[in-house]
């Protein structure tokens, strides 16, 4: 009896094991992209920003638009944690 029971509770243990270690890989892969990507972002929203000092870029129809299309993204990214609020409320006046 006590040894049946044994075999149940070590191979349970043996799956939620596999499958913790599992999962935690998954969340570290997601989290390495998610940093790359919301850097990658930054950099070059900031290099379009420093090419754009005057607003002209900015303020035309195709143009205009990526620079929308970023800076949306950026703020979502911010909902989702990446950024400073005081950064996100001083670039996006």
């Amino acid at each position: 009896m006590w040894f049946i029971l044994t075999l149940i509770f070590g191979t349970t243990t043996l799956v939620f094991g596999y499958t913790t270690y599992n999962l935690y890989n998954k969340v570290e892969f997601y989290q390495e992209w998610y940093d790359k990507f919301a850097s990658i972002t930054e950099e070059i929203y900031q290099q379009l920003k420093q090419l754009d000092d005057s607003g002209a870029f900015e303020s035309e129809d195709e143009v205009g638009m990526f620079f929308d299309a970023l800076r949306e993204m950026m703020k979502q990214l911010f909902k989702l944690g990446f950024y400073d609020e005081e950064k996100v409320e001083n670039d996006f006046q």
